[in-house]
């Protein structure tokens, strides 16, 4: 007791609220830096740039091209994966993008007057887009982050390849971001993604029905092949 009649705090006490108020510190401040990394822009660019002068801490998206006369084959061979041919099929970006590509969310619709503003969704997208060069595969998403009141453009992106999750082919990511976020540097994030998307559910009836079909998926030079049962 002090001479005012109170109990003296430990040091031990006074060293654990020193401690949590650190780790809160830190928690903190790895969230900010998080989110910063995930608003900080993307710069989409048409033509791959020269690494060589590209400043590294600025993440680039390149999107795949869509041109509907060199994608024009795109339903056939879909046609061919639903009738359930057997044999090689091969996809381009531009049939990738024809067929699966674009498919974004429904835009918001303004409310009459005096109605309420509907709810906005946290993610807003443009749809998915694909891209094939250099035997990888690049799918990406870009969208909008609606946290605040003006929508934040954000760039979901993820490069790689095709593996095999539990007797199913599935994309096999070794580049994960989000943002300017590299989440592919965080341990189990890669794997955490191969098991989200290898989910059937997150999938349409029509994709689920062809893909559990798939004896092998490969990335070529420009195209993605499927060997289908």
């Amino acid at each position: 007791m002090n001479s005012f009649g109170r109990p003296k705090r430990s040091s031990f006490w006074l060293w654990m609220q020193s401690l949590l108020a650190a780790a809160l510190a830190m928690v903190l401040g790895a969230v900010l830096g998080g989110l910063t990394l995930v608003t900080k822009p993307v710069e989409v660019v048409r033509k791959a740039p020269n690494l060589a002068e590209w400043d590294p801490d600025q993440v680039f998206f390149q999107p795949g091209e869509r041109d509907s006369n060199r994608g024009r084959l795109w339903s056939q061979k879909r046609r061919m994966l639903v009738q359930k041919v057997g044999g090689a099929v091969s996809f381009t970006e531009h049939e990738l993008n024809q067929w699966l590509g674009g498919r974004g969310t429904t835009p918001r619709i303004k409310p009459k007057p005096g109605e309420a503003a509907p709810p906005m969704d946290t993610f807003t997208h443009d749809g998915w887009n694909f891209r094939v060069a250099d035997g990888v595969l690049q799918v990406g998403l870009p969208g909008q982050l609606n946290l605040f009141s003006d929508p934040i453009p954000v760039v979901f992106q993820a490069r790689g390849g095709f593996a095999k999750e539990n007797e199913r082919w599935v994309f096999a990511a070794n580049e994960v971001w989000l943002g300017s976020l590299p989440l592919h540097r965080f341990p189990g994030m890669l794997e955490q993604f191969r098991l989200w998307q290898a989910e059937p559910s997150r999938w349409p009836e029509e994709v689920n029905e062809v893909w559990g079909r798939v004896a092998s998926a490969t990335v070529t030079d420009r195209t993605v092949e499927l060997q289908m049962r």
